[in-house]
């Protein structure tokens, strides 16, 4: 693991100053040897494994190629025993054309947090990120298919509905219908990235002579927002799924091979506060 931190006083002078923080970290893990243990020895929550060659916890999962216009049915890449792809096949078999897909570790994360003073007045805002790395919605896969067992997501109104539709969510049914339903593909395999506007804070201080005179120092009232807006996440604004993911599960394997692994996490909340400090 790398990590850079960065602190500087860009304007300092009487009345105003401006400072920045900012830090970037980088992570890479690859597994050298798991001895006699195969694929299936280490595994977590959807479908992650241990792997010779890959990052601990990498997804272990079919790969979707697309969406049968003609009818609806996903397509996905078929390998054979030496897991080499040989072709497409619409039948959905785990065991036969699982492979290590994505990244479960992103390639960078950090943030950045400027403060202002001028008089005062302060003013700060803080950006947190993650560029690179995959998510897996283990829960998707029954929010995008099982029409009439689960509330689902907004993106199943593009699913394929007719002859010619061309779309990448396949037809969805009451019941089986020749499409596995608990599938676990890279169809909900999502794409981490995502910039994080975390906290916006304004504040004034009231200092002074009749402040001291009542054994007060200062007063500071203050307003502040969290998670007011996140860009550049094609999870978040297209999936409606919360980047900042954490999985609960029942035993310490489990969690550390789930890093990239969300079950219905909930979103982060946007919150709103008004302040008041008083330091005597």
């Amino acid at each position: 693991m790398l990590s850079l931190i960065i602190k500087s006083v860009n304007i300092t002078n009487r009345d105003f100053t401006w400072s920045t923080d900012f830090n970037i970290s980088w992570n890479k893990n690859e597994v050298l040897d798991v001895g006699n243990a195969g694929p299936d020895a280490l595994q977590g929550e959807g479908d992650t494994r241990v792997i010779v060659g890959q990052p601990v916890g990498v997804n272990y999962l079919v790969k979707f190629l697309y969406v049968d216009p003609e009818d609806g049915a996903p397509v996905y890449e078929m390998l054979d025993e030496n897991k080499n792809p040989i072709g497409e096949t619409k039948e959905y078999n785990a065991e036969r054309d699982r492979q290590p897909v994505g990244h479960p570790n992103p390639d960078f994360v950090g943030g950045f947090n400027n403060t202002f003073t001028y008089k005062n007045w302060d003013f700060g805002f803080m950006f947190t990120f993650q560029i690179g790395g995959n998510i897996y919605d283990d829960a998707e896969k029954f929010q995008m298919n099982n029409v009439g067992t689960w509330n689902l997501k907004k993106n199943v109104l593009d699913r394929w509905q007719q002859p010619g539709d061309v779309t990448e969510i396949p037809r969805v049914s009451l019941g089986n219908g020749g499409i596995e339903l608990g599938r676990n593909t890279t169809e909900y395999l999502h794409d981490a990235s995502f910039l994080r506007l975390k906290n916006v804070n304004l504040g004034y201080t009231f200092r002074g002579e009749k402040l001291r005179k009542a054994f007060i120092r200062d007063i500071r009232i203050y307003a502040q927002a969290t998670n007011l807006l996140t860009l550049f996440s094609e999870y978040y604004n297209k999936y409606s799924g919360e980047p900042e993911i954490m999985r609960d599960v029942d035993s310490a394997q489990k969690r550390n091979m789930s890093l990239n692994v969300t079950y219905l996490t909930p979103p982060q909340a946007r919150t709103y506060t008004l302040g008041l400090i008083v330091n005597f």
